[in-house]
């Protein structure tokens, strides 16, 4: 989906429109939640940087490289949005959702 104002509501509720599902409550009230991850991780252009890559150092490492990891680490990394754990019985709409975010 587009970067917009609430792209995954805005998404089920045209697929709601043209008759491929029905408005279910549950499932509006999670595309709201997959709205805001989406923007968060959208949100920013500063790349995460997995903590284990951040703490390789190696013999040959400076102190100076060592001490911009951990400064970098410690004070720049951003801190990455928390997920969503979606759960249902079978045939509730999850996967349909999942489309509808990626």
């Amino acid at each position: 989906p587009a970067l917009g104002e609430e792209p995954i509501t805005s998404a089920y509720i045209r697929t709601v429109e043209i008759g491929k599902v029905r408005l279910d409550e549950e499932q509006l009230k999670l595309t709201s939640r997959l709205d805001r991850l989406f923007l968060e991780l959208h949100s920013t252009d500063a790349k995460v940087i997995p903590s284990r890559e951040l703490s390789r150092v190696s013999d040959e490492t400076n102190v100076m490289e060592r001490l911009y990891r951990q400064i970098y680490q410690r004070w720049f990394q951003p801190t990455p949005p928390r997920g969503l754990y979606i759960h249902g019985s079978v045939g509730v709409g999850k996967s349909m959702l999942m489309d509808l975010f990626y």
